[in-house]
This record gives structure tokens, sequence and C-alpha cells, in this order.
């Protein structure tokens, strides 16, 4: 299960393409959806039927939602962009 979201940046050093940006209260497992809002939010919705591995985490949450803010939402900078060079990754 996981708690956190993830930001994976290609452009930062080797070891530091990937970055922490915020913990949720609902652990996502395979069955969850992450849906991009027109605004910038994330809505995150679902996770796993019960499952006696994780008996912590496995809850059915089916009609609880979340919704991420990305951090230039909360403080105030620019929105990201992206240019992706042209070679193969």
């Amino acid at each position: 299960p996981t708690l956190t979201a993830m930001l994976y940046d290609p452009c930062q050093p080797v070891h530091e393409h990937m970055s922490i940006l915020d913990t949720k209260k609902i652990a996502r497992m395979y069955r969850s959806e992450k849906i991009p809002i027109h605004d910038d939010r994330v809505l995150i919705s679902g996770s796993d039927p019960p499952d006696d591995r994780f008996p912590r985490y496995a809850r059915f949450r089916v009609r609880i939602e979340e919704i991420f803010l990305p951090p230039h939402l909360i403080s105030g900078l620019a929105q990201p962009t992206f240019t992706l060079p042209d070679k193969e990754w």
C-alpha cells in the first residue's frame, strides 16, 4: 500500500529523479484511480478489497475520494512545464 504522492523528474540527477510530494490518509493499492482535473488538482479514489496480508490498510473504499493539490497550487509558484529532449529515453 502507498500513502504518498510521488513526482518523477527526469531532469534531476540520477538518484534524485523521485521526490515525495504529500502524504494522504487513505492507503491506495492496486485498484485505485488518479484523474487529473482541469485546474491541476488530482482526484484520487478506490483501493483494493480486503486482504489479510495488509489488515491495517485493506479496507474496501469506493465512495471516499481525496483531492491532491500539486505544490504549485499551494505555494503560488508557476505551473511546471515540460520539454522533451530530441533523444531516446
